[in-house]
């Protein structure tokens, strides 16, 4: 179950109305609703949050995407990358998905 409280890591922040895009920012999300964005060390969040690492879901995303069109290779080293990420992060929700997909692709 995902929380009401998110925090996105990672993206490049665009603000929309000139201002030069920041890199490797956090956006806390609230109900629905950003509450905070900025660099990440400028950005605090409640320890009950639940933290998406944009770059870990990047590279689950890509190991799918290359174990549907049958790049195994790519597709293990892409899962594998995932997976010691969200370990590192102590990423327990999106964890046995990705390693679901990895042992589908080691068959």
């Amino acid at each position: 179950m995902r929380l009401a409280r998110q925090l996105l890591l990672g993206a490049t922040l665009i603000d929309g109305i000139g201002a030069a895009p920041v890199p490797d920012t956090a956006v806390l999300i609230n109900a629905g609703r950003s509450t905070a964005a900025g660099p990440r060390p400028a950005v605090s969040w409640p320890a009950n949050t639940d933290i998406v690492e944009l770059v870990a879901h990047c590279h689950r995303g890509l190991g799918t995407l290359y174990a549907t069109v049958g790049q195994w290779e790519q597709a293990h080293a892409a899962l594998t990358t995932a997976i010691e990420m969200y370990r590192a992060m102590d990423m327990r929700f999106s964890l046995p998905q990705t390693e679901t997909a990895l042992a589908q692709v080691e068959g």
